[in-house]
């Protein structure tokens, strides 16, 4: 080589990207492709994200359990609420769900700008400190409103945590979210239960219904922000770090070359909520504005229903007729705004399912095993007296046959007690 001879460029490796493409050129998708269906960092970021349903769900049910009678203290001991003030003791519960309300509009705006990981690691701490101080209220007031301030982070860690969670894991593996997030719900309502068995002093209670709470702690150190977002945002030192220890946790290196997106144009715009009222967006969310608002006379028309027919005629038919509406969203073809009208008249007709069926469910079950009756079939209970205990139970059509087996038993068996009574009489008059 002369001196006038430049030296070589080194060979660049095909998983290279500082010498080939800009990192904000990846596919988010590919990336995660590439990693495998079950690539172990994703996989630990799916995990992350689906157990925290188990903490919602031992929000939810644990309160039912915090006003049993049978325990030495309680919500409504503790804190007084008899005579005009029994029905505050509701409060707890509905308080807790106003909070998930007011927050949910927000949650997801501040998501999209602050970045997934914030908005679900922040609310999900602020729940367990706000939990803890339910624990220790000194009054019935102090008590709601962290109970409050509980529905607002969990709602916002839950709804946040599962769009990380999709945004985590790759194209191929999507489908099977349900499976941990279903196992994690039932699993915190089942433990709510066990909670319940154990604990007769309603603080404790609320406070084991905490402790998984304090588990989370690690997940500061494990949790990763979504790629996506990262790449809308042209975090280029953070997209870095992330596929850095993507590699590092599956000890595997992936070919970013192949990872390149399709589309190099970039957007920078950032979005906002004005951004919902783009035409062809509009009309999603004005579906989504009225599958809500048509609960409300699917709720006055379910009151009509139920004092007219029996409660299983209007749930099966309601059913039913939701079952039709969704069979005719998918076989009949409409358009434009029109296409909504099936879809709405299967959510009216569900909504009136949800009028009655809990209402079939409560009535049918005996007071002392209401909070924890699984049912399967159940019986009429239109203008019937509510069964006080198991022994008041309408077990239904499909067990009548069997009760009227065990109540001859039970009658041949009480008249050969009567009977033997009576000889034993006759032997003592003797």
């Amino acid at each position: 080589m002369t001196n006038n001879e430049s030296p070589s460029p080194p060979p660049v490796r095909a998983n290279s990207i500082s010498a080939t493409i800009n990192y904000l050129h990846l596919d988010a998708d590919k990336v995660l492709s590439a990693f495998g269906k079950y690539g172990r960092y994703q996989m630990l970021a799916y995990v992350i994200t689906t157990s925290v349903h188990m903490l919602f769900a031992l929000n939810m049910m644990i309160m039912p359990y915090a006003y049993e009678l049978d325990k030495k203290s309680t919500i409504t001991s503790d804190f007084d609420l008899v005579c005009e003030h029994q029905g505050m003791a509701e409060h707890a519960t509905s308080i807790f769900l106003v909070g998930g309300m007011v927050v949910s509009p927000f949650i997801s705006q501040l998501s999209d700008l602050l970045g997934r990981r914030p908005l679900f690691l922040i609310p999900l701490y602020i729940s367990v400190i706000a939990n803890l101080i339910c624990v220790i209220a000194p009054n019935y007031w102090i008590f709601l409103l962290f109970r409050f301030i509980s529905g607002v982070t969990t709602t916002s860690f839950s709804m946040t945590g599962f769009v990380l969670c999709m945004e985590s894991v790759s194209v191929e593996f999507r489908s099977f979210i349900p499976v941990l997030t279903s196992i994690s719900w039932v699993g915190g309502y089942m433990l709510a239960g066990v909670f319940y068995m154990f604990f007769k002093n309603w603080r404790m209670l609320y406070l084991m219904a905490t402790v998984p709470g304090l588990l989370t702690i690690p997940f500061y150190w494990f949790t990763p922000e979504s790629l996506h977002w990262l790449l809308t945002k042209k975090n280029n030192r953070k997209i870095e770090k992330y596929i850095n220890a993507s590699m590092t946790f599956n000890k595997q290196t992936i070919s970013l070359i192949d990872c390149r997106s399709a589309n190099q144009q970039t957007s920078e715009k950032t979005r906002t909520f004005r951004d919902l009222f783009i035409p062809r967006i509009f009309v999603h969310t004005t579906g989504y504005f009225l599958s809500g608002l048509v609960e409300l006379p699917a709720g006055f028309l379910s009151v009509i229903l139920l004092i007219i027919f029996d409660r299983k005629t209007v749930s099966f038919g309601s059913l039913v007729l939701t079952a039709v509406f969704m069979i005719c969203t998918v076989w009949i073809p409409m358009h434009g705004n029109w296409k909504m009208i099936f879809p709405l008249l299967a959510k009216s007709t569900n909504s009136i399912v949800w009028s009655s069926q809990p209402l079939l469910y409560s009535e049918g079950t005996p007071t002392t095993i209401r909070n924890v009756f699984s049912v399967l079939l159940q019986p009429e209970t239109k203008n019937k007296k509510l069964p006080e205990d198991i022994d008041d139970f309408d077990a239904g059509p499909l067990f009548r046959g069997c009760r009227k087996g065990d109540s001859e038993a039970v009658t041949s068996s009480k008249d050969s007690e009567v009977k033997k009574s009576e000889e034993e009489v006759e032997l003592l008059d003797v």
